[in-house]
């Protein structure tokens, strides 16, 4: 596996659904979602231009301006 730098952006909390956006630097990476491997995975997600959106069922403690740790397959 081949690690990714990636940051997240933005933190919204709705309910009890946690979404996540990360940041994945332009050029980096321009596969699909379905290579990516994450440290914690989300219940649902999707990939598109250096944007990576999230959405965790459960709160892990995510905040704005943090690593992400993300990988490649």
């Amino acid at each position: 596996m081949t690690p990714i730098n990636a940051t997240i952006q933005n933190v919204d909390r709705r309910g009890g659904e946690h979404f996540i956006t990360v940041q994945v630097g332009r050029g980096i990476y321009l596969g699909s979602f379905d290579k990516l491997h994450f440290e914690s995975s989300p219940d649902l997600g999707w990939y598109d231009d250096g944007r990576l959106d999230l959405v965790y069922h459960r709160d892990l403690g995510f905040k704005a301006g943090d690593p992400f740790l993300l990988w490649v397959i």
